[in-house]
């Protein structure tokens, strides 16, 4: 038996499987190994050879000398070349082996080899097959080959040696062919049995009259394939055995019965290439890139022909890939027979043509190369450049693999001929520019504030989320009837735009629950009304779209989350923490209220943020029942949301602060506490106080703590002073009392 001998040191996939691993000595029960015969798996050639899963490679058949080099002796030393073209998504042309030879001989100055191609025009007077076209737009182009006599076998050695070493499994000579052109040229191909396709005329013959079924039976040969828009429901088995539910925006090549091929991304199980297929049609064609792309979305179905249809091919290369194609077939399978060739060519666009200036080159890359070497670089890369006498302007005519939308404006040029004369060769230049003072931006400047203030001042960290919602959180509070939904979102859970910051910052509390009993963040992002429930826009009907565009509008929000125990009055801080961002805009018309918030807060422990009393925000504590469903019902957790915008504004009319000389007498502090109802809020007890006695010039809040029966203790610290003398204690204290007094006739207080 000829076998495959892998010596230590060899590379080789353990019973083919895993990565590679190397050979070395070894002792197995007890006796030493030196090597290993293998499977063909294990080698890399199970698609070259049939086989049975690590069965040893039985090469006896094979007229090979004994002690040779395998790869040598099976013709398969060779040179990989991989090139990494993720980064060329908009250069379609380099989707290809031919693509990347065509750069390659202009960078290295060498000829271009042309591919063989099937010379004979494309003629049919379609008695065999029909092609109709519906949607002329999304199919610019489509060319449908009948070939007859066609025997399905393994391809030749050749043939499937290429292909592995471009990653592809061999298949059989029809799907190895289509997936060659596919590599080679960037056209994608896909073959279909004649015999399984439907016509309108097909019928079953009559069996009383044999003549007669045979001529009902040679009218019924004529097939149709039509390229159209699915029917809404259309139902269709792909090839990976996965049925697909279609809509009206999935473009299909059909038969007159139903949908066999997902246009541009893969064709359907029922009219499969098989052993028994003696007649098939070729197809080669081009399709609207959106259309594919979307369509692949949808159904998360991304394939090699998906892939190079996004680029947007030209459909010029859908003749070439027929040629081409067809040529090849000829190759591996003599016998074939070219029946028709039908070719519907919609497309009417000419080449695009760019004018450019020589002078407007050399601008650009800093250096002058002359017109000449323009030219000539120019034509190497296929353009046609026509130059002006006497005159630096060129007039360029884009060749047909560049026509796509990659080369259509001057600045394109420049690129080509500097990437082509070489950026290394272009010499350094200091540009002389006029430096402008940097133009004040309130925006930025009051952002950095807002999270210097929240991060460094409050102790909190920041969080960043997706633009989009959990729906199983939308779910929960019971606002998912509200939400925008995304037509091509990233998940299926993950479908609605966020229309308050809340519902992420409920993700990111669960999250951090896990590792922190106690925490403090927040959030500056847009959101994409319509708002929350019961919070109207500003100055706007909910979900009002921005005047004539059609995107919804979408205010920057800021958003904060404290959690901790319940012990620990974070109701109270996060309002103190309001109080701070108010200070920063230094606005007296900013105010808390009680009122309406969304369904999801509870109405006793939350309170509204009112702009001139225009609602612009809220503050409150998560309802009972809500807090139960995310399982932080143990925890304390208040949140705030206010529109960032509306505190913008404030901030950039802000007062400017005058430089004061500060009083050179002293002031007198004095602290009090007071039994109020639990309704009353510190915000009116402050703004009472300061407009009691000219002599108070500062009230702090220190402190307030529930006291039962619906009354609060409040503890607050008032400073007085007079800016003309030394004030007395005996003063403050008159004034004192006289803020007692008050508080007890407009808010029931009571001194403790």
């Amino acid at each position: 038996m000829l076998v495959a001998f892998a010596p230590p040191g060899s590379m080789v996939r353990w019973h083919g499987e895993g990565e590679l691993v190397k050979l070395e000595k070894a002792k197995i029960r007890g006796v030493e190994s030196f090597g290993m015969i293998c499977a063909a798996d294990e080698i890399g050639l199970g698609n070259r050879f049939s086989h049975v899963k690590g069965e040893i490679l039985d090469l006896s058949s094979l007229k090979l000398k004994v002690g040779a080099g395998l790869a040598k002796a099976l013709g398969l030393e060779d040179v990989v070349i991989e090139i990494d073209n993720k980064s060329l998504t908009n250069r379609p042309d380099l989707w290809s082996h031919y693509g990347v030879a065509r750069e390659l001989s202009v960078i290295f100055g060498l000829k271009l080899k042309p591919v063989k191609l099937y010379s004979k025009p494309f003629k049919s007077a379609g008695k065999e097959l029909e092609i109709k076209v519906l949607e002329k737009t999304l199919c610019p182009r489509y060319i449908g080959a009948v070939i007859d006599n066609v025997s399905v076998k393994e391809s030749p050695a050749w043939l499937k040696k290429e292909l592995s070493a471009c990653g592809l499994r061999p298949i059989n000579n029809i799907v190895d062919v289509t997936n060659y052109v596919l590599i080679e040229l960037g056209q994608p191909m896909h073959a279909f049995d004649f015999n399984k396709l439907k016509s309108q005329s097909q019928k079953s013959p009559p069996k009383a009259d044999p003549p007669l079924a045979e001529k009902v039976k040679s009218q019924n040969e004529r097939k149709e394939i039509i390229v159209r828009l699915a029917k809404s429901g259309e139902k269709m088995l792909t090839l990976d055995g996965v049925e697909r539910r279609l809509d009206k925006d999935n473009l299909v090549i059909a038969d007159f019965e139903k949908p066999i091929a997902l246009a541009g991304i893969m064709g359907g199980l029922g009219s499969g290439v098989d052993e028994n297929t003696k007649t098939i049609v070729l197809e080669a064609a081009n399709f609207d890139s959106v259309c594919v792309r979307k369509t692949s979305q949808k159904f998360g179905l991304r394939t090699e022909a998906s892939i190079h249809y996004e680029k947007s091919l030209h459909p010029y290369l859908t003749e070439l890939g027929m040629r081409r194609a067809i040529d090849l077939l000829r190759a591996v399978d003599p016998e074939i027979i070219v029946s028709e060739i039908l070719d519907k060519n919609h497309f009417k666009k000419k080449d695009p043509v760019v004018i450019f200036n020589c002078s407007f080159i050399a601008k650009r890359i800093g250096l002058d190369i002359g017109q000449n070497s323009v030219v000539k670089i120019l034509k190497d890369l296929g353009f046609s450049p026509v130059r002006k006498k006497d005159s630096d302007k060129v007039k360029l005519t884009v060749p047909w693999w560049r026509a796509t939308g990659d080369i259509s404006i001057p600045e394109d040029i420049v690129e080509e001929i500097a990437r082509i004369y070489g950026y290394d060769r272009l010499l350094e230049k200091p540009e002389l520019v006029n430096l402008e003072r940097a133009k004040y931006q309130p925006r930025f400047d009051f952002e950095l504030k807002i999270k210097n203030l929240l991060s460094f001042g409050c102790g909190m960290s920041e969080v960043y989320n997706y633009p989009w919602s959990d729906a199983a959180v939308l779910e929960k509070l019971q606002v998912k009837h509200r939400m925008k939904e995304i037509l091509n979102p990233p998940s299926e859970k993950n479908k609605f735009l966020q229309s308050s910051l809340v519902f992420n910052l409920i993700k990111n509390i669960e999250d951090n629950l896990r590792f922190f009993d106690s925490f403090r963040i927040f959030e500056l992002a847009r959101v994409f009304l319509p708002a929350p429930e019961n919070l109207p826009v500003r100055g706007k009907s909910v979900g009002k779209f921005d005047g004539d565009d059609v995107l919804p509008d979408q205010p920057l929000k800021l958003t904060s989350a404290l959690v901790g125990d319940k012990k620990d009055n974070l109701f109270f801080d996060t309002k103190g923490v309001i109080g701070e961002i108010i200070s920063l805009v230094d606005s007296d018309v900013l105010s808390l209220k009680t009122g309406n918030v969304p369904s999801y807060i509870s109405i006793e422990k939350s309170q509204v943020i009112l702009l001139s009393g225009e609602t612009i925000g809220f503050v409150g504590c998560f309802k009972d029942q809500v807090a139960q469903k995310f399982d932080f019902h143990n925890k304390e957790v208040v949140v705030f949301e206010v529109d960032f915008d509306a505190l913008l504004e404030l901030f950039k009319n802000k007062p400017i602060r005058k430089y004061r000389v500060l009083s050179k007498y002293p002031s007198v502090t004095r602290d009090l506490a007071v039994k109020v109802n639990y309704a009353v809020l510190w915000q009116d007890l402050s703004s009472e106080i300061r407009g009691i006695d000219p002599l108070v010039r500062q009230v702090e809040f220190l402190s307030a703590y529930d006291l039962g029966g619906g009354k609060k203790s409040v503890s607050f610290r008032v400073r007085y002073q007079d800016l003309s003398r030394t004030l007395e204690e005996g003063e403050a204290v008159l004034v004192e009392k006289k803020i007692l007094k008050d508080l007890a006739e407009n808010f029931g207080a009571e001194e403790r």
